[in-house]
């Protein structure tokens, strides 16, 4: 969760920084910058979604459906990095054809 007013540097950097190392994780801008101009900037440096203060009951929901779709997409990254890729399916079964053959 970040904001545009940061002390060091503004969110909108920050969030530019992260997203060239992470593209994965959610970020979510909770803000007071409530401008148009604002929410478009976050959304094009990379943010998942943008909320302004003082919208609680948003950045409650917000939250939550982050959360489960980035548990939705770990579960479907799992899925298909330990699928068996087709050449692997077509060696193992040359590989019983040929035992059965030469029994």
């Amino acid at each position: 969760m970040l904001d545009a007013w940061l002390p060091q540097t503004d969110g909108f950097e920050f969030c530019r920084q992260i997203r060239e190392l992470d593209s994965v994780t959610p970020i979510l801008f909770y803000s007071g910058a409530a401008y148009d101009a604002d929410k478009q900037k976050g959304i094009a440096v990379g943010a998942t979604a943008y909320l302004t203060k003082p919208d609680v009951e948003g950045l409650i929901e917000t939250v939550v459906d982050l959360i489960a779709k980035a548990k939705v997409d770990e579960v479907a990254r799992r899925w298909v990095v330990n699928q068996p890729r087709p050449h692997e399916k077509s060696v193992s079964a040359q590989f019983f054809s040929a035992a059965a053959v030469g029994n």
